[in-house]
């Protein structure tokens, strides 16, 4: 049974059992910001089994995309995997054990055909229930194990509250093998096929339990355990799902996967499961970076890279590969097809970039190598080399290991994480807000701020709670900075890309400046400083947001949505919005777009909005369910998670036939009455902030008149210095710049000219080394590529008369000294190597360098001991030949 039909006869055995069928959730685990990603089956359902959403159905089941980080090492062996597919079935307080067992028997048994002698069932140590109900279903005593919490057999959300016991089926791998072993005690015999948890108690703190008012079932089948059960394979990689992927590998690196050696199968998998993870992530919205989920994806996308290097494929891989993934798994995820040109860029543009780190790190890292004062590399020469040039420690272990520097590779990892770890908390501790902002503070108020800000901007309210120096407080004085939790706010919180409002609490004898505004859950805080008198719990404050920078936030709200409408208009509906920055003096707004845009279209974009401001189209809001905002046609972003009722922003023309509605949005955010009040608009930068990624900052109001009038006065001002009009400054700019091109034309002829010269008598005055030509000497250039020119022409003149030889030249530009070094075919198979030689002789000049054994580059600070420098190369060289 193949895979495609794995997944459908499981939805269709629950379908007719009154299950809902789910679509798979995206990998990027939308709305849960505990997760950076979807890890297993239950997780898009947790707010129905919390009780903070209503479920759309009491039964439910899915085919949900999983992945987890823990395993991204051992990727590469036969048994493990970072993207995985949990076929689910889950009650939500309807059916219990019986029926979650008795189906899942049927299923196994009945449907798909497997024969019961080769099935075991675990029950958690005292679930007599559950026990009982395998033996009604016929498992006879000596198939059914009872196992504990440290076995697996239980769940639990934390320490305390939601848990319960589980029972597992469990597949014979290997008939006749340790007969009287259970899974718990012969896990190479074993294969665990389905985990039914039970969500039965509530756990407190003393460690004793009550039952759940409503109990739940949640369960997850993994459908490569099943695909590689039903197609009668002893490994996650040979059924259909990667059998496709890795015979495509083995195409481009002239291998058989089956006959290959183990270090080239190794190589072969991590390729093919890292690709068709990378494909499912980056469909899903993520985009390669140096945090969170895009930190994993990066990892993901160099170490495939780094295994298919090593398999010698060095032609564009990754893009092709993804549409490998997409013939195998799109017909059930036609999200693969409908983001595949995203995901080629992404793809296309990340290899380009982590090759060209592949074809240089090596060059790097031997410079370094070169010039290590013990014969090891540590953990942190890794992170400096990771953290400048992004060479993954992979690259730099294997490179080490080379040379014989890397003695002990656990000790140097460990070092190079605990670095990284420390860049990334100071990364965050730079991040965090001065004020307290930890919300399990604010979820103990179990109270809810009211939210009067769309209708007003000034509200009567009483203070609800305090927070200043990390502590819930009855008081705070003059001074003190705070948190200030109102029953009532018209302040509107950081939210939806929009920052969060500033103003007053003003009361008798008080005032706290508030310069921001958070929501934690339901409670909205206002954080800020006491400037007079004290503040206490039961204050009765006037609650003032700042007029003028809530209009100026609003404006550029809606100018995000009228932007984001004419991107969608002019590039096409393959737009979408990654992120946006709505502050009162700028807006910032992130989009997928596979390349730059064209000037034309830019200034279109541009033209467009200002088009749909000039016509002052009103703006008008409404709230509804979030399907009924759907089927209106309003858009959602992606990745992001709603309730079930929703505000709907809209920019229509109230004539039908005009324009109908350019723009309609979910949307929180606070926004203009008219695009009219948006004044001026102004796009002042565009650029890539990642693969497939594309940033537009941008003005309105005010502001937007100020960066034109500002342009406009350099404008003129660069117009007099070269003497021109403001029309007519550019020819000018472009005719000074032909005359400097002709005058660098004229100059490098001279050096040219001059270098040829002093070429010739560098390499007429060549050193003999054991019939290795060693010509060394200075030259007289501005730049280290007129120094490589001088060396390729110094090596040609050795190559004319048939010598092998080493070529170490050095010159100063610039008041500080640079060398380069060039190593014939014959002069590195004696034994030469021009990256470590240039290491020396920089050092001497207080520099270092590196390269590859046959050419290397290197510079210095101590310009005057450049002559001493080259006299050391005979030496050098006379120690590597030996």
């Amino acid at each position: 049974m193949d895979a495609q039909r794995i997944r459908q006869t499981f939805t269709d055995f629950f379908v007719d059992r009154d299950h809902l069928a789910v679509a798979s959730a995206p990998l990027t685990a939308p709305g849960d910001p505990t997760l950076l990603f979807t890890s297993a089956g239950m997780v898009p359902f947790k707010p129905y089994f919390l009780g903070e959403a209503q479920p759309p159905h009491h039964r439910l089941t899915s085919i949900q995309k999983c992945f987890r980080t823990t395993d991204i090492d051992e990727v590469g062996d036969a048994s493990h995997l970072t993207m995985f597919e949990m076929l689910g079935n889950f009650s939500l307080g309807d059916y219990f054990k019986a029926e979650a067992q008795a189906w899942a028997w049927e299923l196994v048994t009945d449907v798909i055909g497997i024969p019961p002698e080769r099935l075991v069932a675990t029950v958690f140590t005292d679930d007599d229930y559950a026990y009982d109900q395998w033996k009604k279903i016929g498992l006879p005593d000596s198939k059914i194990y009872r196992y504990g919490e440290d076995q697996g057999n239980f769940w639990a959300a934390g320490p305390t509250g939601p848990c319960g016991p589980c029972s597992e089926l469990h597949y014979d791998m290997r008939p006749g093998y340790r007969e009287d072993a259970g899974p718990a005690e012969a896990d190479e015999k074993w294969l665990e096929i389905w985990n039914l948890v039970f969500m039965q108690w509530t756990r407190f703190e003393d460690g004793t339990r009550a039952d759940l008012p409503a109990q739940s079932i949640d369960t997850g089948a993994g459908l490569e355990r099943w695909a590689m059960m039903l197609q009668d394979q002893d490994n996650l990689y040979d059924p259909d799902l990667y059998a496709p992927l890795l015979g495509y590998i083995g195409v481009r690196c002239d291998r058989d996967y089956h006959t290959a050696n183990d270090a080239e199968r190794r190589a072969m998998r991590v390729v093919a499961e890292h690709g068709r993870a990378m494909t499912f992530l980056i469909a899903d919205g993520a985009i390669p970076g140096n945090e969170g989920r895009g930190y994993v994806l990066r990892r993901l996308i160099r170490r495939a890279l780094y295994m298919a290097d090593s398999l010698g494929i060095e032609d564009d891989l990754l893009s092709d590969l993804a549409v490998e993934v997409r013939g195998v798994m799109g017909a059930w995820y036609p999200e693969l097809e409908e983001h595949s040109a995203l995901v080629a860029n992404v793809l296309d543009q990340e290899e380009h970039r982590f090759r060209r780190t592949l074809s240089t790190g090596r060059s790097l890292l031997e410079g370094r190598i070169a010039e290590l004062d013990s014969d090891t590399i540590t953990g942190q020469d890794a992170f400096e080399l990771y953290d400048t040039y992004g060479l993954p420690f992979e690259v730099t272990a294997e490179v080490a290991r080379e040379h014989d520097a890397l003695s002990d590779e656990a000790a140097v990892r460990a070092e190079f994480e605990l670095a990284l770890e420390q860049q990334r908390e100071r990364s965050r501790q730079q991040a965090t807000f001065a004020y307290d902002d930890d919300a399990a503070r604010y979820a103990e108020l179990e109270t809810a701020t009211e939210f009067s800000g769309y209708e007003t901007v000034e509200t009567e309210a009483e203070v609800v709670a305090i927070v200043a120096g990390g502590e819930r407080v009855a008081r705070a004085s003059a001074g003190d900075a705070v948190s200030v939790v109102l029953d009532r706010t018209s302040f509107y919180p950081e939210g939806g890309g929009q920052v969060g409002d500033a103003g007053s609490l003003r009361g008798t004898d008080l005032q706290v400046d508030v310069e921001d505004t958070r929501a934690f859950g339901d409670v909205i805080a206002h954080l800020g400083k006491v400037v007079s008198g004290g503040i206490a719990v039961g204050d009765r404050v006037t609650a003032t947001v700042s007029r003028g920078r809530r209009a100026d936030a609003a404006r550029n709200h809606t100018a995000t949505h009228l932007l984001h409408a004419a991107l969608r208009h002019v590039l096409g509906d393959h737009v979408r919005q990654a992120g946006s920055l709505v502050a009162p003096d700028h807006l910032r707004f992130d989009y997928t777009q596979p390349e730059a845009p064209a000037a034309d279209d830019l200034r279109a974009v541009q033209q467009l909005v200002q088009e749909r401001i000039r016509e002052n189209i009103p703006v008008s809001t409404s709230e509804m369910s979030y399907d009924d905002a759907l089927k209106t046609g309003a858009m959602a972003i992606f990745g992001e998670k709603y309730e079930t009722a929703v505000r709907v922003v809209e920019i229509c023309d109230p004539a039908p036939h005009v324009h109908d509605c350019f723009s309609k949005e979910l949307c929180g955010g606070t926004h203009a009455p008219a695009t009219g009040f948006v004044g001026a608009f102004q796009i002042v930068s565009e650029g890539s902030v990642g693969a497939g990624l594309r940033r537009i900052e941008a003005l309105t109001g005010s502001a937007a008149s100020a960066w034109t009038d500002q342009r406009l006065d350099a404008l003129s001002e660069i117009a007099t210095a070269v003497r021109a009009t403001p029309d007519t400054a550019g020819d000018r700019i472009a005719q000074l710049q032909a005359d400097a091109a002709e005058l660098r034309r004229r100059l490098q002829a001279v050096e040219a000219k001059t270098g040829a010269t002093v070429a010739e008598q560098i390499a007429e005055s060549a050193t003999d080394i054991g019939g290795v030509a060693v010509a060394v000497g200075r030259v007289a250039v501005e730049s280290a590529e007129a120094l490589r020119r001088a060396g390729d022409e110094v090596r040609r003149r050795l190559s004319e008369s048939e010598r092998q030889g080493v070529i170490v030249l050095g010159a100063v530009a610039e008041e500080r000294p640079l060398f380069v070094a060039m190593a014939t075919e014959g002069a590195v198979a004696a034994g030469v190597n021009a990256g470590r030689l240039i290491g020396g002789v920089a050092r001497i000049a207080g520099g270092g360098g590196g390269g590859s054994p046959e050419m290397a580059q290197a510079g210095g600070r101590d310009a005057e001991k450049l002559d001493e420098a080259l006299e050391s190369t005979l030496d050098a060289v006379r120690e590597q030949l030996g």
